[in-house]
């Protein structure tokens, strides 16, 4: 009976340890886990910056393109250039054109209809 009385009392035991220890284990485990991922999201985050500065670059230089082929189609402006240069061309009223559609002509002709379309032409030119 002496002897568990000299003995000192243990605050944690053996088991509490351990168990203390394993729990520090996996709360480092968790943290590391989670400034991996937290890096990864930030990588993928100035990758998606990087992209979408490039889109927006593509999209501006596709726009300049636009106004660049729309400034050269412009009618009006063909019209001034061919002035200035002094061409002989001359302006038509629009009810002179003929605008042709793709419906309205046939996809495929065979050879008959091909003589017979040449054979007309010809003989109305003369």
């Amino acid at each position: 009976m002496n002897r568990k009385r000299k003995e000192k009392k243990k605050l944690i035991s053996n088991l509490d340890t351990i168990f203390a220890v394993v729990i520090t284990l996996i709360c480092i485990a968790g943290f590391v886990n989670y400034t991996i991922l937290r890096n990864k999201q930030v990588e993928i985050d100035r990758k998606m910056e990087v992209a979408k500065r490039h889109i927006k670059e593509y999209q501006a230089d596709t726009n300049s393109i636009k106004v660049e082929i729309d400034r050269q189609i412009s009618r009006f402006a063909i019209k001034s250039e061919l002035k200035e240069m002094g061409s002989s061309m001359r302006e038509r009223p629009d009810f002179v054109i003929e605008r042709i559609y793709s419906a309205d002509r046939p996809i495929a002709l065979n050879a008959s209809q091909l003589s017979a379309e040449s054979n007309q032409y010809t003989s109305t030119s003369r």
